[in-house]
């Protein structure tokens, strides 16, 4: 699974695995620039980037954010902006208590566009991970 790892090994069952990337989970500190350093809760990197020393500096291409009742508000507002200035292409933020995912993807314009809200046996498409992403999967234990 790419959940609760740093580092995967591309396989079939691993989301990600068409695009040859890597799935980088916390603690790994993300540098956007002075004022927006972050740890998100898991990064996605879909080109060959260095990651070193659990830094990278430069937006990833995808951001799992998991909400929490202390870091909802910050998730949905500061970091949703310093995401979107910075260009990371899909940012999800994850909801454990109603086991929903919302998708914001960077548009043309680079500001973020509502992909959609997805729960339950839903799936979404990934544009980062160039596949469809199922939702029972993501929560599954």
């Amino acid at each position: 699974r790419w959940r609760g790892h740093c580092r995967y090994a591309p396989d079939s069952a691993t989301p990600g695995h068409r695009t040859g990337g890597k799935a980088y989970a916390a603690p790994v500190e993300v540098y956007l620039d002075d004022h927006h350093i972050f740890e998100p809760d898991v990064l996605y990197l879909k080109r060959q980037c260095v990651v070193g020393e659990k830094r990278l500096t430069g937006a990833p291409d995808l951001v799992v954010e998991v909400l929490s009742p202390g870091t909802a508000k910050y998730d949905r507002q500061e970091k949703y902006r310093a995401y979107q200035h910075h260009g990371v292409g899909e940012y999800w933020i994850v909801d454990p208590v109603y086991a929903v995912i919302e998708v914001w993807t960077l548009g043309a314009d680079e500001l973020f566009v509502r992909q959609g809200a997805y729960a339950g046996d839903e799936t979404f498409a990934s544009v980062t991970l160039d596949e469809v992403v199922s939702v029972q999967a993501v929560f599954a234990e």
